[in-house]
């Protein structure tokens, strides 16, 4: 075990995008970081001082209880959660594979729930935090999202069980729900760059604040959650989404 007395925080898919960001403004703020994700070299390009890396796919309830123990061995303890792992297939239902649908089923929510229940009673030893990630999809969904945003609904429910369930034994949980925002998880859907770009521009015009959310919208929020500044905040899913989820699109 490494003998030292810092907060440990664990990041799954914290190798790239959203999660990358999450990982550095941890570290920014003093944790230790142990930075979760399926890719190996993924990984690699992201170690530094304070930042530690391990291969794990979140679906995989064997992996991720390895996972959890080998942190514990190393670190004593765990104190935020951050179950950002996530992915996203686009598609109308009836043209959705099986494959498909298991595969975002299996990630987004079976994930979270494997992490969850991994790291509960390590949380309960530190009256840790979970910081889970859902959509502003989960609460207005568009076309094509049908699959995604029953995941990303399941999350939000998931949250306030939990919130019930652990707060007991004083850990918080409370779940973020961005927008479009800037980050790497549609390129994985076979989107390039370029109608990436086109699509960011596309909802920059709809949003009320006439702009798409950038990584530090989110990073900073689930910064605070994380913080002892939220020690009464618990069940909560907060929105950062230009306010798309409670007022929709601009109507000019």
């Amino acid at each position: 075990m490494i003998g030292d007395p810092k907060k440990i925080a664990v990041v799954t898919g914290g190798s790239a995008g959203l999660g990358e960001a999450m990982v550095k403004a941890l570290r920014r703020d003093g944790f230790m970081v142990v930075a979760v994700a399926r890719r190996p070299e993924r990984l690699r390009r992201i170690q530094d001082d304070g930042i530690e890396t391990m291969v794990c796919d979140v679906s995989r309830q064997a992996e991720v209880r390895a996972t959890a123990s080998n942190i514990l061995e190393r670190f004593g303890r765990v104190d935020v959660l951050v179950n950002n792992a996530g992915v996203i297939r686009s598609g109308y239902l009836a043209e959705m594979t099986e494959e498909a649908i298991r595969y975002q089923f299996d990630v987004n929510v079976i994930g979270t729930i494997n992490c969850t229940q991994a790291f509960a009673d390590a949380l309960s030893k530190s009256r840790g935090s979970i910081i889970n990630l859902s959509s502003a999809l989960a609460k207005r969904p568009l076309l094509a999202s049908s699959v995604y945003s029953a995941t990303k609904g399941a999350i939000e429910s998931f949250t306030r069980a939990m919130a019930i369930e652990l707060g007991t034994k004083g850990i918080r949980v409370n779940a973020v729900a961005p927008g479009l925002v800037r980050s790497e998880i549609y390129f994985a859907d076979g989107m390039t760059r370029e109608q990436y770009e086109v699509a960011l521009g596309e909802f920059a015009s709809k949003y009320v604040l006439g702009r798409t959310g950038e990584p530090q919208d989110v990073v900073e929020l689930v910064a605070f959650l994380a913080s002892d500044k939220a020690g009464w905040i618990t069940g909560t899913v907060i929105p950062v989404d230009s306010g798309y989820s409670n007022i929709g699109f601009r109507q000019d």
